[in-house]
């Protein structure tokens, strides 16, 4: 995977370096990271590199290679282990 890419994510994760619990690989092919109880909003929205977000913690690399376009994976903290769903 391309670590330069954008994805999306929010201020929780990136500034208050909250645990990401929720990727997104939505239809169109974007990224979303979020924390716990994270919606994001136009406020609180940003737009990081791949690699901004594997410096956080590099155990995604292994989950998001699992994820196809379409789903999502989910843990209910860092010492969980992830679930893939498709989105519905």
């Amino acid at each position: 995977m391309n670590k330069g890419i954008y994805v999306f994510t929010t201020q929780k994760v990136m500034i208050e370096k909250k645990p990401i619990l929720k990727i997104v690989c939505d239809e169109d092919g974007d990224w979303q990271f979020f924390a716990k109880n994270d919606l994001p909003t136009s406020q609180n929205a940003l737009l990081v590199s791949l690699d901004e977000i594997l410096q956080m913690d590099k155990n995604l690399e292994t989950i998001i290679s699992q994820l196809s376009i379409g789903q999502f994976a989910y843990r209910k903290d860092v010492l969980s282990t992830w679930k893939i769903e498709d989105l519905q």
